[in-house]
Order: C-alpha cells, then structure tokens, then sequence
C-alpha cells in the first residue's frame, strides 16, 4: 500500500503542478460563464438598429407593424409608386430591407402569404423574419375575427395556456413545489458532466500509460512495484486531480452564486413580492403582468434554493469517483496493451459503447424517470454512473440508490482484478499489436 501511496502523490503533484491545469481550474467556471452569456452580450451589441420600408397598398398591416416596433426593428412607411425607384438603389439606401404588401384583400390570408415579399441586400436574419411574420399574422387573425363579429378578447381569453405546478407531498403531509423542468436540467448537467469527466481522465490514464510503456520508463518503474500497483497508483492518482478540480470549480461556483443572488436578493424576496401582488387590484394590466412574473420568478428561486444540493453533491462524487474508476481501469488496461494512441482505437469503442449508449438514453430516462427502463439502466453498473445521477433530482428511493452504489463497487473491484491481468502482462509487451484474442489470454496468463 506505501508504493501505491508514492505513485499516487507522484501522479498527483506531478499534473496539479502543470500551469494548464492551474489555469484551467481557475479559469474553468469563468469561461463556461462566459461562453454561456457571450451570446447574449454579442448579439446585444453587434445587433444594430434595422430599418424596414414597408410598402403597404391596403395601409392595413403599416400601422400594426408600426404599433410592434422594437428597438432594434424600426418601421417606416415607403408609398407603393417609389417601391422601382428605393429597389433599384437599394444598396445606397439606409434601408435594412423592404417589405411589399401588394394586396388589398382585407384580412385574407392566402393572398398574404402568396404576394407579400421583403427585399433586402444581404440574407434577412430570422429573428427579422419571424418578427414580421407574427405582426402580419396577428393582424389578419384580429381583422378575420372582427369581420366574422366574433370578440377578439374572448378568443384570447380562450387560447391562454393551462400551466400546472406540481406540489409533492412528503410522508409527513408537507407539501412542496416541484419543476420537472428544473430536475431535467440538473440530471442533465449532472449527467454530461460524469461523461466529460470520465472521457477526459480516463484518457489522461491510458496516454501516461503509452508514453511510459513507449519510453521503457515503465520497465524501471516495474522493478519495484509490482504492475497491479502501478496501475492502481495511476488510476488513483489522476482521479483525485479530477476530484480536486471539481471541488474547486464547486467552491468558486457557489461564491459567484452567492455574489450573484446578493446582488438580487431584493428582487427575488418571495414575501414581499407576494405582499405587492395581494395589492394589485386597481393597478393596470400591464402592472398586474408585471407583478405576476416577479412572483414566478420568486417562485423559481424557491425551486432552485429547495434542491437538495447535499444529496446531489455527495450522489455526484460518488458516481463521479466509481464511474471514473470502473472506466478508468479499462483505460489503463488498453494503455497497457498498445504502443501507441492510433493503435487503441480497436479497443476504445467496445469499451465505451456503454456510456455513449447512457448518454443516448438520458432523454428517454428523463421523460420516465421511474420507468423499467430508467431502472434497470441506473442498476447495470457500465451505464449507472450517468443514468443514476439523471434520476437523483426526481428523487427515486434511497433503496435503489443503494443497490446501485454496490452494484458499482462490486464491478469495479472485478474489473480492476481482470484490467491488472491485462496490465501486468501488455505493459512489458513491444512490437507486436494485440488483439481481443491475446487479451482473452493474458486474462488467464498465469505468472
């Protein structure tokens, strides 16, 4: 066990060392916000204002457009007999594009759809497109209705959405508020980060075993360890470089979280928003609209508070560690079965089809978390890692959790005596590229 120790805090110091590895757990929770906000920001800034010269002969749709304007969609009247002349110099114009409506049908659609065309220099962006046609599509439907004598408000009133809150109720009677929505997008997260985190450091193992078994390095190493140790001192060792990182991504995640809902704490204060929404008799529709989205979004911050974040954290660790340790055996086993990355490749896709195919599944296991299918792929130990840590924010039982953790254990310690069989065999083996058949009998090499 002391040799084990030494490989293991050699492997470890060794990669928490490497300036990428200091930058990219610093860096790593600031560039995934980034890359999550920047959209947003750049399509903020590069989104000019857009100018579009309506050419409308009825004079029906112009003031409905113009009624819908946005800050970066403008509208501005162009009479039909300059429609040649502004298409024509177009290019020279301020005009972002040209919308003609030569039709004087009033509310008829199929002659909308037919003749209206919007010009423009460059490709129209979709959002654009989809602006205007939503404007156009509004207009006729009022107008259709309005000519039939039928109330436009009550055909509104009748086409609201129904949205549902679902409320669990535990054993003792408390009631609490749930959202599908929410649990989906954490057993996501969850699950895709177990992927990455298995793919990327099981790799990690399987190249440092390469690049020593390729530089002989190995053949003095194994003079004083015996294989099996090695191999575990490795696995072992690069899984708490990924453990580290990983704790150090949660511990700045929750301070920017903490800083973030500081910052808003008035905002999302659920009592007081209620206190406000109990008074909103007399106040103007758009006030009352106003007063119901604090409300959901109070309701939302309450959702997100009242995870059980313990649970998942500990849940994640483990599935993390176990799931990384299964996999990572067979890393090291293939690493030590090869001389080089190209070689490996015949033996990476048997191996990882299991946790390709629970990635594949998540969607199916999401929309049943407590279907037979969710089940069975949260017991079979290859696929539990991910399909398990999908299923922990719709709180399946705890039996079946467990059932789950020792099914994982138990396969990882068979997997780790059979990958040490391979290990201790190919990682002395030069020249000659093994096959699934010389696995099969290093498996049962005795000596």
């Amino acid at each position: 066990m002391g040799k084990i120790s030494l490989i293991i805090k050699r492997e470890y110091i060794t990669r928490v060392r490497k300036p990428a590895f200091i930058i990219m757990t610093i860096l790593g929770p600031l560039l995934f916000g980034l890359i999550t906000v920047a959209p947003v920001l750049l399509a903020q800034v590069s989104d000019e204002e857009k100018v579009i010269a309506v050419s409308d002969v009825s004079m029906l749709y112009f003031s409905a457009l113009k009624e819908k304007e946005t800050e970066k969609i403008k509208f501005v009247y162009l009479p039909p007999n300059l429609l040649t002349q502004t298409l024509k110099d177009l290019d020279k114009s301020n005009y972002y594009a040209v919308l003609d409506i030569p039709v004087t049908m009033q509310g008829d659609y199929n002659q909308i759809k037919k003749h209206t065309k919007i010009y423009s220099i460059k490709n129209v962006g979709l959002g654009v497109q989809s602006h205007i046609e939503n404007v156009l599509t509004e207009e006729i439907r009022s107008r259709q209705l309005e000519t039939s004598g039928i109330d436009k408000a009550l055909v509104d009133k009748t086409l609201q959405r129904v949205n549902i809150k679902p409320i669990e109720v535990g054993e003792d009677g408390k009631q609490k508020q749930k959202s599908a929505e929410l649990n989906m997008a954490v057993g996501l997260t969850f699950g895709f980060l177990i992927y990455i985190f298995i793919f990327l450091y099981g790799a990690m193992v399987m190249r440092g075993v390469i690049e020593e078994k390729t530089s002989r390095i190995v053949e003095v190493i194994v003079s004083s360890v015996k294989p099996f140790q090695l191999m575990m001192g490795k696995i072992i060792g690069v899984g708490m470089v990924g453990l580290t990182q990983f704790v150090i991504w949660v511990v700045l995640g929750i301070g920017i979280t903490i800083g973030a809902q500081s910052m808003v704490a008035d905002k999302y204060d659920s009592q007081q928003v209620a206190q406000q929404a109990t008074q909103a008799q007399g106040l103007d529709q758009g006030q009352i609209d106003e007063m119901d989205s604090k409300v959901e979004s109070a309701g939302a911050m309450e959702q997100i508070l009242g995870l059980p974040f313990g649970k998942l954290i500990f849940c994640f660790l483990f599935y993390f560690l176990g799931g990384y340790l299964l996999y990572g055996s067979f890393f090291a086993a293939i690493g030590g079965a090869v001389d080089s990355e190209t070689d490996s490749q015949q033996f990476m896709l048997p191996v990882t089809i299991p946790i390709i195919f629970a990635i594949v599944m998540m969607q199916f296991v999401l929309n049943n978390p407590d279907g037979p299918v969710a089940f069975w792929l949260s017991m079979v130990p290859l696929t539990s890692p991910i399909i398990m840590m999908v299923r922990v924010p719709f709180d399946p039982p705890m039996w079946q959790i467990a059932v789950s953790m020792v099914a994982l254990v138990l396969t990882f310690i068979l997997s780790t005596w059979l990958a040490g069989r391979v290990y201790r065999t190919g990682i002395l083996m030069y020249g000659k590229k093994a096959s699934w058949k010389e696995l099969g009998k290093w498996l049962f090499y005795k000596g």
